[in-house]
């Protein structure tokens, strides 16, 4: 919007106002003198620019989105940590401490949220969490090996399932989606629109598509997916139920599934360009 006002255009809107006959050129006292302030304007300009980026909520970003969404009292969803279960194999009766941090082959560290000690069966099953939030934390089964101090009695370490649940924090584009939605699909009494920001505001979920009278009157029933826009662990469809429940109009009633997912099958023929052969 203010890409015409340049230093140069400024500097010489300035020298226009000096009375004719003096000298303005460049080296002049005048010059050297306007000079600065000219430079100085044009950078006022320059944040002026950014200053309008920042007041749209679908220009800015970071923390000036964060405020806009306020406004609607929208909130970012924070960063989940995945949990899961490890199965530690060992002597029996040997004990393991409660925030032992236990690692994948990549370095990837989870921590023991509570203690347990190997039974007679030879095995221990401890639940865990990730030590950073985030979808890192998501791993599939069998991809911890090995626990950051080592410990007498202690021959192998693994988890048998999937440690899931791990969610990144809401990106600008989500957090957008859902501000917008909010503004432009007015949410009244429970209707289709309602369904839809009740589960958005719940961490984990990443979109959700309402069914109303699905199964006859009084029926709705609210599919959604993750963050990474895949079927949603039972956990968050979970969470995404009690949300729903807490807020839904009385007499309404809802069911929470997640989408299914569809495998897709990619064949392709790969070809060396000729640069490669030789």
């Amino acid at each position: 919007m203010f890409e015409a006002q340049t230093y140069e255009e400024i500097l010489q809107r300035l020298k226009n106002k000096v009375p004719s006959g003096m000298d303005t050129s460049e080296g002049s006292f005048i010059h050297d003198t306007l000079s600065p302030a000219a430079l100085e304007i044009a950078q006022l300009y320059t944040n002026l620019d950014l200053v309008l980026t920042l007041a749209f909520a679908q220009t800015t970003s970071g923390q000036y989105l964060d405020y806009r969404a306020d406004e609607r009292g929208l909130t970012r969803k924070s960063a989940l940590k995945a949990a899961g279960i490890v199965k530690v194999s060992g002597n029996p009766g040997v004990a393991i401490g409660k925030s032992i941090i236990f690692l994948t082959e990549g370095g990837i560290e989870f921590e023991s949220t509570e203690a347990a000690i190997i039974q007679e069966n030879g095995s221990a099953n401890i639940p865990i969490q990730a030590v950073e939030a985030g979808i890192t934390g998501n791993i599939p089964a069998g991809a911890v090996k090995t626990v950051q101090i080592a410990q007498q009695g202690v021959t192998e370490i693994t988890n048998e399932s999937a440690i899931t649940g791990g969610t990144d924090q809401e990106s600008d584009e989500d957090l957008l989606s859902r501000l917008l939605l909010k503004v432009r699909n007015p949410a009244t009494s429970g209707n289709a629109a309602h369904y839809q920001q009740w589960a958005g505001e719940v961490t984990g979920v990443g979109d959700a598509k309402v069914f109303p009278l699905w199964d006859g009157a009084g029926t709705v029933k609210v599919i959604i997916v993750d963050s990474e826009k895949t079927p949603a662990e039972p956990e968050i469809v979970a969470a995404a139920a009690t949300h729903i429940e807490s807020m839904r109009p009385v007499g309404a009633e809802v069911t929470v599934e997640s989408a299914a997912g569809v495998d897709i099958n990619v064949a392709a023929t790969v070809t060396l360009a000729e640069i490669w052969n030789k």
